[in-house]
């Protein structure tokens, strides 16, 4: 009652359960420190993290886990808000206890759980028929950027349905990207990567807004928009599922925390009552983000193409809607 009116909608424990492993495990930690006679901020070896990789999980999976786990409570907590918050705090600390629990079980029985210390992709990336789908990945992403290309130019066709708020919204973010670069000086770069992720999510809700106009032959903007999501989904599925060792999509934990974000908005966004289809927006966001950074990551070459398109793609829009 001290945050909240009367006619709330969401319970003051759902933040707790989409905060809750980190702070648990704080806590947790710090009180062990505590009751052995130590400072609660001594550095040790008892966070969760460090159970994983005790477990014998690599550095990555280990993350996996932990932002799996953040996601699952964050979509229970959005899903359930409207649940008692007793409940909700049952449910987080039963499960809680019971997945600490096992943890521990497995970590003090190493040698009945050996497998998982063979936590490794490698096997699999060695094998001749994964080196061959790989290989065929370069093919991929060419095409991958050819449909983001005739994305960008539906967003085009879409300028002069743009309205006064999204012109302005547009002419910041062409303001904010050409200070990016003259920052950073690097088209690479993970901060600049997500700023275009984001600018082409900004097109790609645009043109849903126009998506009732005709292009051409009878055919909107939306039915084009979602014949090209349609291709570029399995596209972007096969080159995550496979590609050569030199290739990274996911560079930073900063990169998965995006995705975890859009997946968990895909997810529960049904619940939401809205004036546009925000399932659907949120599904196309996780195939641009991982379209973005397979285009990006592949090489400089691309790289530098893909950011010019995208501001020149920018500029046309604000021209075609004056």
């Amino acid at each position: 009652h001290l945050t909240q009116g009367p006619g709330h909608k969401i319970q003051a424990i759902v933040p707790l359960l989409l905060l809750g492993l980190p702070i648990i495990d704080t806590v947790w930690v710090m009180s062990t420190r505590v009751f052995r006679g130590l400072s609660p901020f001594a550095a040790d070896k008892t966070h969760v993290h460090h159970k994983f990789l005790d477990i014998g999980f690599k550095h990555q999976t280990s993350v996996l886990l932990i932002y799996g786990i953040s996601m699952f409570w964050a979509v229970v907590g959005i899903v359930l808000r409207d649940q008692p918050a007793w409940l909700l705090l049952l449910l987080f600390v039963g499960v809680t206890t019971i997945s600490y629990q096992v943890l521990r079980f497995i970590a003090y029985r190493p040698e009945e759980f050996a497998f998982l210390a063979f936590d490794t992709p490698q096997s699999i990336l060695n094998t001749r028929p994964y080196k061959i789908l790989a290989e065929l990945g370069s093919g991929v992403t060419w095409v991958l950027g050819l449909l983001l290309l005739a994305m960008l130019g539906l967003a085009i066709v879409a300028g002069c349905c743009v309205d006064t708020f999204s012109i302005r919204l547009i002419l910041i973010s062409l303001a904010v990207g050409v200070g990016l670069l003259y920052v950073i000086r690097d088209v690479r770069d993970h901060f600049f990567q997500i700023y275009l992720f984001l600018i082409g999510l900004l097109l790609a809700y645009e043109v849903e807004e126009a998506g009732a106009n005709i292009l051409f032959a009878g055919y909107t903007l939306g039915e084009a928009t979602d014949l090209l999501f349609l291709f570029m989904a399995p596209l972007v599925a096969f080159k995550v599922l496979f590609r050569t060792k030199k290739e990274s999509i996911f560079s930073t934990p900063l990169d998965l925390l995006v995705l975890a974000m859009f997946v968990s908005l895909a997810i529960v966004s049904p619940q939401f009552q809205l004036t546009f289809n925000l399932p659907e927006l949120a599904s196309e966001a996780i195939v641009l983000f991982l379209a973005f950074k397979i285009l990006m990551n592949r090489s400089p070459m691309l790289g530098r193409p893909v950011c010019g398109t995208v501001m020149t793609s920018l500029v046309i829009l604000v021209v075609r809607s004056l």
